[in-house]
């Protein structure tokens, strides 16, 4: 939860518009899922794991406007903040960061 409200509380001070953030927090006995689907709401569990671990697989989707190399920037700042504020070390396996081409609807009407 606190890797998603760093990253929206980042994001809105730079007026960025989102259209959907999620995380997802994973562990050997379960995992979690937290989202933010809009700017006016806040970063809401979609499911709570009530489980206590000390290592986990972290999954950031985020789809925002922005740069990709700004996002990519950000996104490495705040779980950086994050893992920090709890005393956890963090490695960065995957990252990817790309701007979408246009759609190119097969039908139009």
């Amino acid at each position: 939860m606190d890797i998603i409200g760093r990253l929206q509380a980042r994001l809105l001070s730079v007026s960025t518009e989102a259209a959907r953030r999620k995380v997802i927090g994973l562990c050997e006995a379960s995992y979690a899922v937290t989202n933010v689907v809009r700017n006016q709401t806040g970063p809401e569990f979609s499911l709570a794991s009530g489980t206590t671990t000390t290592t986990a697989n972290v999954v950031l989707n985020a789809r925002v406007a922005i740069n990709p190399t700004e996002l990519e920037v950000t996104v490495r700042e705040e779980l950086h903040e994050a893992t920090a504020a709890i005393g956890a070390r963090q490695a960065v396996v995957s990252l990817q960061s790309f701007r979408p081409c246009r759609p190119v609807p097969t039908h139009r009407l």
